[in-house]
């Protein structure tokens, strides 16, 4: 399964017998065959037309709908694979307080492992010693992870880890200027391209959860919010430092991305076209074709998305009875 990305401006989908035709003014762009497609991202101002929309939603496939510089603006979900006894399941372990503390405490202890595993590989490659220092403090805010007795501790852990985690980001990129990490709107590229990294990756856990039937607006560690896929960024937190972080790390220092290909409006700092094209591309390598253990990132992802439909699937503990 993969994405299809419609980066450029102003274009208009059409259906054209069993493909989807992107027009813009009176030319052709492209034809896209629908076969083993996951999701279709549409950027910026991109139309689709109705016939096109129902074909799309009937072979089970959600559109994205994304500003031209990324960010998330909504989604068609076909609706295929409502299985509601897993959303059952889901709603008993979220019901019951000892699972959702559980849940929570895993997600944020792997998150914590995963930014040392980060700092420590670039202190072995890079040389970096003044990243031990850091690593250790991590490991001891891990360790208190496990005591944590609410929610409440567990944001405060993370908070801290994340404060130490990015205080040392401005040595792996050298030649960017980093001080802060800046949720949307960012205005210097390194923030702008974690932005843009984590809508990416969380749409990738969106399409495996709602594939499998899950609530992904369900959280156990990120509260409840309407509108907001909480779930997914419950299980996107382990992946942000180790595959997202370091995705945008190499994309910098390899030059792949470089300052003069960003540019600035009241939204904030972004892609210029063609480049957003280029790291859909870069993307979709990294998720799809990147091993790690063996396996490619969407599969690592897919498998602890199903060991936690597995775990949800089991009968309630008996504790929360």
């Amino acid at each position: 399964m993969r994405n299809v990305y419609v980066c450029e401006a102003e274009c208009r989908i059409h259906k054209n017998g069993n493909y989807l035709t992107v027009r813009k003014n009176q030319g052709k762009v492209a034809d896209i065959s629908l076969n083993e497609v996951r999701t279709l991202i549409l950027f910026g101002y991109t139309q689709i037309t109705a016939q096109a929309l129902a074909m799309v939603l009937d072979k089970g496939i959600d559109i994205l709908f994304l500003s031209s510089g990324g960010r998330y603006r909504g989604r068609a979900s076909s609706g295929i694979g409502q299985h509601v006894l897993m959303r059952i399941a889901q709603y008993d372990k979220w019901f019951c307080e000892t699972s959702r503390l559980s849940f929570a405490k895993n997600i944020v202890s792997r998150k914590i492992q995963n930014q040392c595993e980060v700092l420590k590989n670039y202190r072995y490659r890079k040389k970096i010693s003044q990243l031990k220092e850091i690593e250790i403090q991590l490991f001891h805010l891990q360790e208190q992870v496990q005591t944590a007795c609410a929610s409440s501790e567990l944001l405060g852990l993370e908070g801290k880890a994340a404060a130490l985690y990015f205080s040392c980001f401005q040595l792996l990129i050298p030649d960017y200027e980093f001080t802060k990490r800046q949720r949307r709107p960012a205005f210097d590229p390194v923030n702008a391209l974690l932005n843009l990294t984590y809508t990416f990756l969380k749409n990738e856990i969106v399409s495996a959860l709602t594939s499998l039937s899950f609530d992904v607006q369900l959280g156990f560690y990120h509260t409840v919010r309407s509108g907001r896929e909480s779930l997914a960024l419950d299980i996107m937190e382990p992946y942000r430092s180790i595959f997202a972080d370091r995705f945008v790390i190499m994309l910098l220092n390899r030059k792949r991305i470089k300052k003069n290909d960003f540019y600035t409006d009241e939204d904030g700092m972004r892609l210029l076209p063609h480049v957003m094209k280029q790291f859909c591309i870069w993307f979709q390598q990294e998720m799809y074709e990147t091993v790690e253990d063996g396996k490619s990132w969407n599969q690592k992802i897919m498998q602890n998305i199903l060991e936690i439909r597995k775990w949800m699937m089991e009968e309630k503990q008996e504790d929360c009875e």
